[in-house]
């Protein structure tokens, strides 16, 4: 038997790349997800920890809003909401990118204010309620 007569056929051939590349794809596309889902819930998870810290103190939250935003548009940007949480919690930089990354997931990069200080600062509001 020659090495020609045992070669694949040229559409063969290719389909079985095409094969390979489509479950390599799928593979990478799975393991882009498993990263996604362990970088929110560790957020989740920051989160909640930030959040203790943080009950009960929506005077002291909306006191910096003022002192940062004295025009108080009813939004939040997120630098500014960054600012604040880092302030507010005593938080570095990385910890409150995560817990921006619950409050916003769709990373608009603007919050309502009310809605940031409550979800801050009320100890009723959970992770199901955002």
């Amino acid at each position: 038997v020659s090495y020609r007569s045992r070669a694949l056929e040229p559409d063969k051939f290719d389909n079985l790349v095409k094969h390979f590349n489509e479950q390599h794809h799928q593979q990478l596309f799975k393991e882009e997800i498993q990263r996604h889902k362990r970088k929110f819930s560790m957020a989740q998870q920051t989160f909640l920890q930030v959040k203790r810290t943080c009950a009960f103190k929506q005077k002291s939250f909306e006191g910096t809003l003022a002192d940062l935003d004295p025009q108080n548009s009813g939004t939040i940007r997120r630098p500014l909401a960054i600012q604040i949480l880092k302030q507010e919690a005593r938080i570095n930089q990385s910890k409150a990118e995560q817990v921006l990354l619950v409050l916003d997931p769709a990373s608009l990069g603007i919050l309502e204010s009310a809605v940031f200080i409550q979800a801050m600062t009320d100890p009723d509001i959970g992770l199901s309620d955002l």
